[in-house]
Parts: structure tokens; sequence; C-alpha cells
């Protein structure tokens, strides 16, 4: 018994003097009392990037071929083919001026009708270019429709006025 008791008597002064608190710190007083400086930037260090690029070397510029006259912009203008847009004419017991004026308005041109035969009841409901409905229109009345496209104007006149160059 003697020996428990004294197992269990250097167990507790084992256990009090471990768990015992000392006074003094194992922590050295220069790193407990260590002060930062203030921040004398108060964004980040822009980034530094490569300060090498490739560029190409410069050239000079080819002169350009300007014309002035209006006769070569004209001549270059025919040698380009013309796209005109598909659009569905459709007129139902109109005359020959309402034909002119829808026609020209489709493309935004001025119309011209001969005050002779502008009264004439004409019917046509077709889908196609201008130059398609006009030549429609010409076989139906028995006129000839003229699209003047240097002056935006359509034009309706009696066959024997109608001028070949211009169409």
């Amino acid at each position: 018994m003697v020996v428990k008791h004294s197992s269990s008597l250097t167990l507790a002064l084992v256990l009090i003097a471990g768990c015992s608190s000392s006074t003094t710190s194992s922590v050295s007083p220069e790193k407990a009392s260590k002060a930062f400086t203030v921040a004398n930037r108060q964004l980040a260090p822009e980034p530094v990037y490569n300060r090498l690029r490739w560029v190409q070397l410069p050239e000079v510029l080819p002169t350009a071929q300007y014309t002035s006259s209006t006769k070569a912009k004209s001549q270059d203008s025919l040698k380009k083919p013309m796209m005109f847009p598909v659009i569905n004419f459709e007129l139902k017991d109109g005359t020959l001026q309402e034909a002119s004026q829808m026609l020209a308005a489709s493309s935004q041109y001025k119309a011209f009708c001969d005050p002779s035969f502008a009264a004439n009841p004409i019917s046509v409901t077709m889908l196609g270019t201008i130059h398609e409905i006009a030549n429609k229109i010409s076989e139906v009345s028995g006129i000839d429709v003229l699209i003047d496209h240097t002056n935006r104007e359509v034009r309706f006149v009696p066959r024997a006025l109608a001028v070949d160059n211009v169409l």
C-alpha cells in the first residue's frame, strides 16, 4: 500500500510541476515589440512589360490615281455590273401615270409619264427588278419605258420618241 501511495504522490508532484505556469516568458523581447513602418505606396507596383516590340518598318504608300473628270468616272461605272433589288410590283385597275410613279418610287427616282396616254388603264402584278417590270409594262401597254440611272428618272414615252442610248 505504501508503494501505491508513493507512486500516486510522485505522480501528483509531476503533474503539479508540469502544469504550473512560470513567470518568465520564452519569447524574446525583440520579437514581441516589433514595429512596422508606415506604407509609402497605396497601390500595388505597376507591372513591368517586355520593352521589346516587333513592328513593321514604315514604307512609302503608293500614290493614288485620282481622276477629276466626270467622263472617266462614268466610264468606270459602266464597266461595273449594276445590281438591282427584286421588288413586288402590283397594280390593279390603275393608270399609266400611277404605274410610272410606283415604278419610280420603288427605286427613289423621279417619274415622268407622257400626258397623251397617262390616263390609259393598266393592270400588272409581277415580281422582278426595275428593268424587268419596265419591260413588262412596255409590252402590255405598247409604250417605251426608259430608266435613266444617271439622272435618276423613269420615263414613260411613246414608242416613236424613245431614245436607244438611255436604256
